[in-house]
């Protein structure tokens, strides 16, 4: 139960920060932003396998931040 709960955070960060990645470059691009949800669950024509690779994706970004950040936190203190 500990593991769902921790990819679905993971998820949700990696999501996140996706999303203000695709927020800032586009507005200087001046396109259409995707929005939160799209990142975090697809869309809905999406086929199954780019779903699965998307959440994926969004696990392992997230991952990589939170631990990225408590390398950086242990190295300030």
């Amino acid at each position: 139960m500990d593991s769902i709960i921790g990819s679905i955070i993971f998820e949700i960060i990696g999501a996140f920060i996706k999303w203000v990645y695709f927020l800032t470059v586009n507005f200087f691009r001046r396109k259409k932003t995707p929005s939160f949800y799209e990142l975090w669950m697809g869309r809905k024509e999406e086929e199954h396998a780019n779903l699965l690779m998307q959440g994926v994706s969004n696990i392992l970004l997230g991952a990589f931040f939170v631990i990225g950040l408590i390398v950086l936190l242990n190295k300030i203190w």
